[in-house]
């Protein structure tokens, strides 16, 4: 496939290892993606942004030499691998699948590796890593990798600690019938928004997900009860309660 290099393709390109300042190389080497007549300068941008988004420093792709200097022609490392992929693929997305779409508004939006790894070398939904750590050591090792995360990365773009954030990973655990695990989203859910009745109604649309009509009862009127306004949890008693 031969990308197309936009100077906005060139913006785009930015994640993966940041060349440091003065290179012993004189011009870039082994090239494959970006085109031969690159500069050095202009490689030492783009790469700093591929550091950027990805949170990474030069010897994550790179080969570190015994005398601390990087080997940036080697191809020995998976991830640098990998990144040409990348590469490729965000070329692909942003010319042939965004480039294509009819009446696209102006200024148009393209895809860059911020777009998907917010700081992350691997861009995960914060769901999915709480899911894990449950799978592997129950709701104290999602807790602790909750805590973990929110101390690392709060404020910054690369895990969504908003409310609906777990809830929305514990309803997709309970449309797979895994009840006990989104029980345990839902708990350590309600222990970061204590205050909040939302996730309560989501307990108790489980509990109906469960067949324990009596169990969703309780959990919609305890949500009726910390916020009266709440609709959910109003249409649910009425939907469910006696008739």
């Amino acid at each position: 496939m031969r990308a197309r290099f936009t100077p906005v393709f060139a913006l785009l390109l930015l994640a993966v290892f940041a060349l440091p300042a003065g290179s012993q190389d004189d011009k870039p080497k082994n090239l494959k993606i970006l085109p031969k007549s690159t500069s050095l300068d202009e490689i030492h941008s783009i790469m700093r942004g591929y550091a950027g988004a990805l949170g990474v420093g030069c010897d994550y792709c790179h080969v570190r030499n015994a005398d601390h200097s990087f080997a940036f022609d080697k191809d020995d490392k998976r991830p640098k691998l990998v990144a040409r992929e990348m590469m490729k693929m965000t070329a692909d997305i942003n010319t042939r699948v965004l480039g294509s779409l009819k009446d696209r508004p102006v200024p148009a939006v393209d895809v860059q590796c911020m777009t998907c790894h917010r700081g992350l070398t691997r861009p995960r939904m914060l769901g999915d890593v709480i899911v894990d750590s449950l799978n592997t050591g129950g709701l104290d090792s999602a807790r602790t990798a909750y805590s973990r995360l929110k101390t690392k990365y709060y404020g910054r773009a690369s895990y969504d600690f908003g409310e609906p954030s777990l809830i929305s990973t514990a309803l997709k655990l309970s449309a797979a019938g895994k009840y006990k695990s989104a029980l345990d989203v839902l708990k350590l859910n309600a222990e970061q928004y204590p205050a909040s009745a939302n996730t309560v109604v989501n307990v108790g649309d489980v509990h109906i997900a469960m067949g324990d009509t009596a169990a969703a009862l309780n959990d919609y009127r305890a949500a009726a009860a910390m916020d009266s306004t709440n609709m959910a949890a109003k249409f649910r008693l009425k939907q469910y309660g006696p008739k």
